[in-house]
């Protein structure tokens, strides 16, 4: 059995941006007992929670601000600029004389 997707998470009030690896049609059917949202393959979208009980589905905004679960394994975190950590290492002078 393959492994549970691992929902990202969030860094304080930042929100967590997503891209869609490949286009998905919402079953309006409501089958898994929840609204789905039609992505479309390179669509950004902003990560809200995991489903509670099932951890292929994530919930998420789009840009029009319409919410809805998305499979997770059609989802790709991205990783934000402001989130990247840049290591600065000091260096100290050693001033020697000859």
């Amino acid at each position: 059995m393959p492994e549970s997707p691992i929902a990202p998470i969030q860094n304080g009030n930042k929100p967590v941006k997503m891209l869609a690896k490949y286009n998905y049609k919402e079953n309006p059917a409501r089958t898994g007992g929840f609204d789905e949202l039609t992505v479309t393959q390179g669509e950004k979208l902003e990560f809200i929670r995991a489903h509670p009980s099932n951890p292929y589905w994530w919930e998420a905004r789009n840009n029009n601000g319409d919410v809805g679960f998305v499979p997770s394994t059609y989802m790709m975190v991205s990783k934000p600029q402001d989130q990247e950590h840049v290591i600065k290492v000091r260096f100290k002078s050693t001033g020697r004389s000859s």
